[in-house]
């Protein structure tokens, strides 16, 4: 890599051989990275290619967190490099979700282990001489660190593990590397930031998702304007997503596929409200459990049908 530079710069044409090989390639083995237990996810982004940026949004409480975390462990279950940087929760917090989502122990039981049943206790002792790839390669970090750190750290793991995937949560806690510059506000300094993750998205071939908050309008219109703090991410990211809660946002029904399907607190939709590289607009449906686990239900979420109840005041 260091000596690209130094290399004479091929025109398109003379690259054209070059082009078609890489295309034959996909033809014959698909290299973007999909889930197993999203397709809507995949047939929205197409699988996640190297350099890309993923944004999810989400205001408070509406499951941006638990959606990110379900992706990275999914693709830790394939056996990836991955690494998480949670800025928000401890370690031990994000240990017991991801050991609650490959256990089904309730994550409540395992904050508070006096309630652990015996039959849990049996599940925790079996799972410890489980031999499983699901955890290997998944790496932790739960400091509030800069820019520059998180930079470090993505690139000495894909020195050392060929690190193919990263989530961190969220943006807004980043440390700046940017305030001896003084930058003219907060969103200039978000900006900056989303665009640095993008670049070292690029620069060290990885796929990062990282999770972005909506401001107080989030919770009444999931979208991209209510982005808080920057609307850059939405500029900077390939595909950007946003999430919510229907039964906050006071429908008790949705239509799907020609069907009417019952909306409870467990039940998320997640948007594209974004693409750079598909169509943007795809909803789908997930429900969440005890354990933490998101399963997709159903997709093609119609608003122009919804049941209102009586929709929640905004404080």
């Amino acid at each position: 890599r260091k000596t690209e530079r130094l290399e004479t710069v091929k025109s398109f044409d003379q690259s054209i051989d070059e082009i078609l090989e890489r295309i034959e390639k996909k033809i014959i083995c698909d290299t973007n990275i999909k889930t197993i237990s999203y397709p809507s996810f995949n047939t929205a982004t197409g699988g996640l290619n190297k350099g890309n940026l993923i944004g999810i949004a989400g205001a408070f409480k509406n499951g941006k967190t638990s959606f990110g975390l379900n992706l990275i462990l999914d693709f830790a279950a394939q056996n990836l490099p991955v690494a998480i940087f949670s800025l928000e929760m401890e370690r031990g917090e994000i240990e017991d979700k991801i050991l609650s989502h490959r256990t089904g122990i309730s994550y409540e039981k395992l904050r508070n282990p006096k309630r652990l049943s015996e039959e849990d206790k049996k599940i925790l002792a079996r799972f410890k001489h489980q031999k499983e790839n699901a955890g290997q390669k998944l790496f932790i970090y739960d400091r509030a660190i800069t820019i520059n750190e998180i930079e470090a750290k993505i690139k000495k793991l894909k020195t050392v593990y060929n690190l193919k995937i990263v989530l961190i949560d969220y943006l807004g806690l980043i440390k700046s590397a940017y305030k001896h510059k003084n930058p003219e506000s907060r969103e200039r300094e978000i900006s900056q930031l989303s665009n640095s993750l993008k670049l070292l998205a690029k620069e060290t071939e990885t796929s990062i998702i990282v999770l972005s908050q909506l401001n107080r309008s989030g919770l009444k219109e999931a979208s991209s304007i209510n982005l808080a703090e920057s609307i850059g991410l939405a500029r900077d990211c390939d595909f950007l997503f946003t999430i919510y809660k229907p039964e906050l946002n006071g429908y008790s029904k949705v239509k799907m596929n020609g069907k009417d399907i019952d909306i409870t607190e467990k039940d998320f939709i997640v948007k594209l409200d974004s693409s750079r590289h598909t169509q943007s607009g795809r909803e789908f449906l997930l429900k969440l459990d005890e354990s933490g686990k998101m399963k997709e239900t159903d997709t093609r979420f119609d608003n122009s049908y919804l049941e209102k109840i009586n929709f929640p005041e905004v404080i």
